[in-house]
């Protein structure tokens, strides 16, 4: 069973229709087989319902346009200037006009302070399922306003970082296609619902200039411009280390970015990430990179009228807006699903302009959605400072109504969660992720004249029955996809036989472990056990616990063939010092 998908522009409905009818004509005069004509005739079909429901849907918003003007905003006269005070984040020609609106009322948790969340907190009383928000709880924000400006950013300090940028067409054809199908996994034939479009690569300077102007109309003119990054991009040792104290008790995540960027920034500054990698540059600042992508720290910053699509949000976050407004809008799954049921088809992706300017009223008025935490729908509109917090599984937009640029930090609300992350990046069989294999992988001797020439050959019968049996006993999993040990180490001799490419795997399952040991907590506000007594057959928490001392000891026995020094393991290392053998430039001291 095959399907295809059609796309139309607006203005070519009435041609393409006619085009069909011509096909479908010749189709039956020559006899062409039954599936093409059945194909022909739907894709009439299907059009032809599409125009309706447009046609219904710009009749109804002609019919509630004074209404909604007064209830969404009025655009206000062009060269008008924001009615925001205190500082801006574009300004002069770059600003935009913002959205008025009338403020929904604001039925989400509101917590006063980040002293009021922590007293929740230590009372057990904050209901992570559900989306809060924490008012004045933004870390730094007079720093992070006087840094995080449309001005400094278009300068030549970030002339180097690329956005990805999408023409208007295909970003609403994204937004269209990332909603619904996202949430569902699939399209209503059973196929896979998004396409794939290559994005252009924008300067800052480029970016705003298509995106941000008091010429342009807020929302049908920049409603496909928000933009996420990784915050690293901004600077990297400020950011590596930046937190949202607020979240502290749920402080995970944030606790293992620190800890790994701490690391891996030193040993860039020290030298030895480079000597690992043999002096190979390139080699080293592509290892960067991928590091650096595991971020969990973003920027998200958008012109007015600009916002994310309905999504379903897979991972908890909390965003800290630092200028501008927000309105965000919230369903539970069930509420969702409910009231996808009654609306059907009247309720389609698309941007967040669109869904308050062209859906929020009718799926009020005649879908009977209600907001409130009962109904499990929850609306606010974010300020400067406040921190919003968003579970995962709920299905979620937010309109940009002045421009604004935000800080967004994924989190890990218990160590079971920690676990999984850990996996995904270190051990995973069933995803053929073998990274950790390489704490067991023998060291091959390199000539000490040619560094990059290995002395030794294959690896003995013995070294490989050795391996085999530590990622069989300390590792494992391997049982669940039929995988023979000895076959795997087979198969790395074959394809990782390279000291690089072994340092590839091993050197993220060092930082990773590392920075998995490193909490020092033993438990989250939700009462998990800690990282070194979890359970679990493969948890990755265990595997860890069980191989980070063996991966440290490697890592050793590479940096001792390169003559590197590493100062950047610290404490956690246990004996992994005194396993290089009487190196004595190895050096295991806290940083």
């Amino acid at each position: 069973m095959y399907s295809l998908r059609m796309g139309v522009e607006v203005d070519q409905e009435n041609s393409v229709m006619a085009d069909i009818d011509k096909l479908l004509a010749y189709a039956k005069k020559e006899k062409i087989a039954t599936p093409l004509q059945i194909l022909l005739r739907t894709s009439h079909q299907k059009l032809t319902q599409a125009v309706k429901a447009r046609r219904k849907l710009e009749d109804k918003r002609a019919e509630r346009k004074a209404a909604q003007e007064k209830k969404f905003g009025k655009e206000r006269a062009a060269g008008a200037t924001t009615t925001e005070t205190g500082p801006t984040f574009t300004s002069g020609n770059r600003q935009s006009r913002e959205l008025k609106a009338k403020a929904p009322k604001c039925n989400m948790k509101v917590y006063a302070s980040k002293a009021e969340l922590d007293t929740a907190f230590a009372k057990n009383t904050v209901q992570l399922d559900q989306p809060f928000i924490v008012k004045n709880a933004v870390d730094g924000l007079p720093e992070l306003q006087k840094d995080w400006t449309s001005e400094k950013l278009r300068s030549k300090q970030f002339k180097d970082i690329g956005i990805n940028y999408y023409e208007p067409k295909i970003a609403r054809v994204m937004m269209q296609q990332g909603g619904q199908a996202k949430i569902a996994g699939k399209d209503e034939e059973g196929g896979q619902a998004m396409e794939v479009f290559d994005p252009q690569k924008v300067s800052f300077t480029e970016f705003f200039a298509k995106c941000f102007s008091k010429n342009k109309r807020p929302g049908p003119d920049t409603e496909h411009c928000e933009q996420e990054i990784n915050a690293l991009l901004l600077n990297r040792e400020v950011m590596g280390q930046y937190r949202l104290t607020a979240f502290n008790a749920v402080g995970f995540r944030q606790d293992m970015d620190s800890d790994l960027y701490n690391r891996l920034y030193t040993s860039i500054k020290d030298g030895s990430l480079l000597k690992l990698f043999g002096g190979d540059q390139s080699k080293m600042n592509t290892f960067v990179q991928i590091m650096e992508k595991q971020s969990s720290r973003n920027i998200v910053f958008g012109p007015s009228g600009s916002g994310s699509s309905m999504r379903q949000e897979g991972m908890p976050f909390a965003d800290g807006l630092v200028f501008g407004s927000r309105r965000w809008f919230i369903m539970t799954p069930t509420a969702y699903m409910k009231l996808k049921n009654k609306a059907g088809d009247d309720f389609q992706p698309g941007s967040a302009f669109g869904f308050f300017e062209d859906m929020y009223a009718e799926l009020k008025e005649e879908f009977d959605m209600s907001i409130g935490v009962e109904h499990g729908v929850f609306e606010c509109v974010q300020q400067p400072g406040d921190i919003v917090y968003v579970p995962s599984g709920v299905v979620r937009t937010s309109l940009t109504t002045s421009d604004s640029i935000s800080y967004k930090q994924d989190v890990l609300l218990n160590l079971n969660q920690v676990s999984q992350l850990g996996n995904s990046i270190v051990w995973q069989p069933m995803r053929q992720n073998w990274n950790a294999a390489m704490c067991y992988s023998p060291v091959e001797r390199w000539s000490k004249k040619k560094s990059k020439k290995k002395k030794s050959g294959a690896q003995s019968k013995e070294q490989r029955r050795e391996m085999a049996t530590n990622i069989q006993t300390k590792l494992g999993g391997l049982e669940r996809i039929g995988l023979d040990p000895l076959q795997l180490v087979s198969a790395f001799e074959e394809q990782i036989a390279s000291k690089n490419a072994k340092l590839e795997m091993l050197l993220p399952t060092v930082f990773t472990c590392l920075s998995i040991n490193s909490l020092s907590r033993t438990e989250s506000a939700q009462g998990t056990a800690s990282v070194s007594t979890m359970d679990g057959v493969h948890s990755v928490s265990n595997v860890c616990a069980a191989v980070g001392d063996d991966c440290n000891r490697k890592l050793f026995e590479h940096a001792d063939q390169l003559k590197a020094t590493i100062t950047w393991l610290g404490k956690e290392v246990g004996t992994a010092s005194g396993a290089v053998g009487g190196s004595e430039k190895m050096e295991n001291k806290e940083l």
